[in-house]
């Protein structure tokens, strides 16, 4: 039974995940969802990468996953204007989500350490940062503005 929870609660968060919409641009923002084939590339397209490594059976993926909505509501007025989900946080600085898939896409997860999950790696101009602090929309924001401010 707890098996399959995780199974539906993970499908719930993938499918959050895909289907991030903007009032005037319905179903076109959402994050990426990265492959080893289309990271660096994505790496190198924006200012900064806020990248989610998550896995079906893990319940703090599925709970980080039910926050994932108040942080879209958050962010919804800053959302570019164009198919992706990226953001505007000033100074011409823009912040690109995305989402690895730590089962579908393990060579991936290996090759750049992940061991736990859900792990949040913010990419920008070459360092790594891992957020470390609570699971919420607001802690996440915060942390967010606080790596844009120190860039």
């Amino acid at each position: 039974m707890f098996y399959t929870m995780s199974r539906l609660l993970f499908a719930l968060f993938i499918v959050l995940a895909s289907s991030f919409s903007c009032v005037h641009s319905a179903n076109k923002h959402k994050p990426i969802m990265l492959t080893p084939d289309t990271f660096e590339s994505t790496l190198l397209q924006y200012d900064m990468v806020a990248v989610l490594f998550c896995v079906s059976w893990c319940p703090y993926c599925n709970g980080f996953a039910e926050q994932l909505p108040k942080i879209y509501s958050m962010l919804e007025e800053k959302i570019l204007a164009d198919e992706s989900m990226a953001i505007e946080f000033g100074d011409d600085v823009t912040l690109q989500f995305a989402v690895v898939d730590g089962e579908r896409q393990h060579p991936l997860t290996h090759h750049l350490g992940i061991d736990r999950y859900p792990t949040l790696l913010l990419f920008d101009k070459g360092m790594v940062y891992e957020y470390e602090g609570k699971r919420t929309g607001d802690g996440l924001m915060e942390w967010l503005h606080k790596r844009v401010r120190d860039r």
